[in-house]
């Protein structure tokens, strides 16, 4: 209990402020995941400022606070961490692009992860090996394109036509 107190309390100001706005933002985004759809909480965007907040605070750091605070947030997902620090850094001013993946795991279970990259880094979601997860915006990888039809030809019924 107290080794996360002492290093709050190492913190710079900034960084105190931004990390009490770290943990507003996970339970916030951690509550909206549980009760709205991903979509609907991903379309979600801080209002313009006149003037970017968390100056003094690199986008590294805002991203190590946001995982020390979803260390604090029951079931803080990867989505969670990510949107917590897309919205940080809009704050800032600073771009950066949430994407999404997928893959099979080992069982050949779907498993779906969710990254934040800035000027091309990852920031959040990381720490997963991410050469293994097929990007929702990518092209599929090993899906040939399909022969262009004809416009004159007739297109297929999927379902078998059973007869009585």
């Amino acid at each position: 209990m107290l080794r996360p107190l002492r290093s709050f309390a190492r913190l710079s100001r900034a960084e105190r402020r931004l990390a009490v706005r770290a943990l507003a933002l996970v339970a916030a985004f951690r509550i909206a995941l549980w009760t709205l759809s991903a979509r609907r909480v991903a379309a979600a965007a801080p209002r313009p400022r006149a003037r970017p907040a968390h100056a003094g605070v690199s986008p590294d750091r805002m991203a190590w606070l946001v995982r020390a605070a979803a260390r604090r947030v029951p079931d803080a997902s990867c989505l969670t961490r990510a949107l917590a620090v897309r919205w940080l850094l809009a704050e800032a001013s600073l771009d950066s692009t949430l994407h999404f993946g997928h893959r099979r795991d080992e069982r050949g279970a779907f498993a779906a992860h969710a990254w934040l990259e800035h000027q091309g880094r990852v920031l959040v979601g990381g720490e997963e090996d991410l050469s293994r997860y097929h990007r929702f915006d990518a092209p599929p990888a090993a899906v040939a394109e399909p022969m262009p039809r004809a416009p004159s030809s007739p297109v297929p019924d999927p379902t078998p036509a059973t007869r009585r």
